[in-house]
């Protein structure tokens, strides 16, 4: 799928495959560095490529998971994520998870990410998705509450950054 961002920049988004193990290394590396409110901090995504690939793999072969990208001229600039859950009575819901370069922030990619992953999630008969975000993540929370996600509940101390704790929100989305 091309979408166009609001710079008036095409950017493609499709389902990961294992020729992006590299990209997708670079990528991270390169998001993780750019904001603590990732689940990995500066310097911590030290994954080598057949680590990356193998985890790619695993990804493609359950069929209830997802891992797409958003690549602009070759080069990934976002990602999204979805992990099911584990059990019969919990099948039915996952986890999301989604990054994207700074340089392209309030350009509507984090939106079209979530967009994809809900449409691809209703196609699967996933009836929830969850998130947990930082509660000082406002643009985060700004995001996931225009794309629908509604306020669950706390965790408090679920980040610790620097001897810092940080609260975070669950956030949920019903797909029905």
């Amino acid at each position: 799928m091309e979408i166009t961002l609001k710079s008036g920049q095409k950017v493609v988004i499709r389902e990961v495959s294992l020729e992006d193990a590299e990209k997708l290394l670079n990528f991270y590396k390169k998001a993780t560095n750019e904001t603590n409110f990732l689940a990995y901090g500066p310097g911590e995504f030290n994954f080598k490529i057949e680590e990356e690939r193998e985890f790619i793999k695993k990804q493609m072969q359950d069929k209830k998971s997802l891992m797409a990208v958003a690549e602009h001229r070759g080069r990934i600039v976002g990602s999204i994520s979805f992990k099911p859950s584990v059990g019969t009575q919990f099948s039915h819901y996952g986890e999301m998870g989604i990054a994207v370069l700074k340089e392209f922030w309030g350009e509507g990619l984090g939106y079209t990410l979530i967009s994809y992953l809900k449409k691809w999630a209703k196609d699967m008969g996933v009836r929830k998705i969850n998130l947990n975000v930082r509660v000082d993540n406002k643009r985060a929370i700004s995001l996931y509450e225009k794309a629908g996600f509604v306020y669950e509940g706390r965790i408090s101390r679920h980040y610790l950054i620097d001897g810092v704790f940080y609260d975070s929100f669950i956030m949920g989305l019903e797909i029905d």
